[in-house]
C-alpha cells in the first residue's frame, strides 16, 4: 500500500516537471517570435511612448499647482523639494540632481517659464543616459566650435600684429611721432609733407 502511493506522486512530479518545460518552451518561442515582429515591436514603442507622454503631461500639471499652463523656476524648485514627486521624477527616467542646470535644459527659449512643449520636448531629450548618436553630436559640435575659435585666435593675431605694426610706423621704435605725423588737439592725424 505504501509503493503505489509513492510511485503515484513521483508520477505526478515528473508529469509536472515534463509540463514546465513544455510550458516554458512554447513561451520562449511565442517571446522570440513576438520580439522578432517589427509591427508587434513599433505598435509597442508607440504604446510606451503614448504612456510616457501622458505620464509627462500629469507630472507638468503636479508642478504646475496655479494653472498658469507654464512652469517657473520656483515651481520647478518647490517640485524638486517634494519626495513624491521627485520619485515621480525618477520613474520618467530623469534625473533631478541639479535644478536649475535641468530648467535651463529644458527652458529651451530662455524665457524664464516652460510651457507644457516644451516640457515634453526637454524630458525627452533628457530621458535616460545620453545615447551614441547624442555623443557623437556634442563631440561634432565641439570640434567645429574649437576649430573657430583657432581661426578666431589666429585673425585676432594677425590684426593686433598689424596694429603693432602700424603703430611702431607711426610712433618708431621709440614711442614718440615720426616727423612725418603731426598730432593735433582734435585727436585727427594730419600728414605734413616731408
Amino acid at each position: 500500500t505504501f509503493m503505489p502511493a509513492v510511485f503515484a506522486m513521483y508520477i505526478c512530479v515528473v508529469e509536472f516537471a515534463v509540463l514546465n518545460v513544455v510550458t516554458a518552451v512554447f513561451c520562449s518561442r511565442a517571446i522570440e517570435t513576438t520580439s522578432r515582429n517589427p509591427e508587434l515591436v513599433a505598435t509597442s514603442v508607440l504604446t510606451n511612448r503614448n504612456e510616457y507622454l501622458k505620464s509627462l503631461a500629469v507630472f507638468f500639471r503636479k508642478i504646475d499647482q496655479a494653472g498658469k499652463g507654464a512652469i517657473s523656476l520656483g515651481d520647478f524648485e518647490r517640485a524638486l523639494k517634494d519626495p513624491q514627486l521627485c520619485a515621480h521624477m525618477h520613474t520618467l527616467e530623469m534625473d533631478s540632481a541639479d535644478a536649475w542646470a535641468l530648467f535651463r535644459l529644458i527652458d529651451t527659449d530662455k524665457s524664464g517659464l516652460i510651457s507644457l512643449e516644451e516640457f515634453i520636448e526637454g524630458c525627452e531629450a533628457l530621458k535616460g543616459s545620453a545615447k551614441g548618436v547624442q555623443l557623437a553630436k556634442m563631440s561634432l559640435e565641439h570640434k567645429h566650435l574649437a576649430r573657430r575659435l583657432v581661426d578666431f585666435m589666429a585673425l585676432t593675431d594677425r590684426r593686433l600684429a598689424l596694429i603693432s605694426d602700424r603703430i611702431i610706423g607711426a610712433f618708431g621704435a621709440s614711442g614718440a611721432p615720426s616727423p612725418r605725423i603731426s598730432v593735433s588737439t582734435s585727436r585727427s592725424r594730419k600728414v605734413s609733407p616731408s
